[in-house]
């Protein structure tokens, strides 16, 4: 998925939604800078995810990164109720900053997939490598 393309979604998904404030109590868990950062991207993601279910490219990016930071958070705070965290996260904290963490999300998601792709060359080249020294008179 080309990297404006997700960005200019997530950021047209939230706009478009017209996201209402409520008050509510969120967990010390959900105030952590490390959790609310990934919390805010799970957002982004999800309402990627709900743009236009479509567009199979645009669903299995909006897909993995909401796999990729759903594991980031249960991994810090399995006990958590992650999804009611960004429920009341969709329903009360969305701002005018969010263009700005919708674009921090898009960036780590094109880090990521470049250091992905990186990894998967050289897994192909150790892949061949190992095969040419299996083959009979390979020194």
């Amino acid at each position: 998925m080309k990297p404006v393309k997700l960005m200019a979604a997530a950021v047209g998904a939230l706009v478009l939604a017209g996201m209402t404030t409520q008050a509510r109590a969120e967990t010390a868990e959900a105030r952590r800078p490390e959790n609310r950062a990934d919390l805010q991207c799970l957002a982004v993601f999800a309402a990627v995810a709900g743009l236009d279910p479509e567009d199979a490219e645009l669903q299995s990016g909006a897909v993995g990164a909401l796999m990729y930071y759903s594991g980031r958070l249960n991994g810090r705070a399995p006990t958590v109720d992650w999804l009611e965290e960004l429920k009341q996260f969709i329903l009360s904290d969305i701002d005018e900053g969010f263009k700005v963490e919708a674009e921090r999300c898009g960036r780590e998601m094109i880090q990521l997939g470049a250091e992905m792709t990186a990894w998967g060359a050289e897994m192909q080249a150790l892949g061949a490598k190992m095969e040419d020294s299996r083959k009979p008179g390979t020194p």
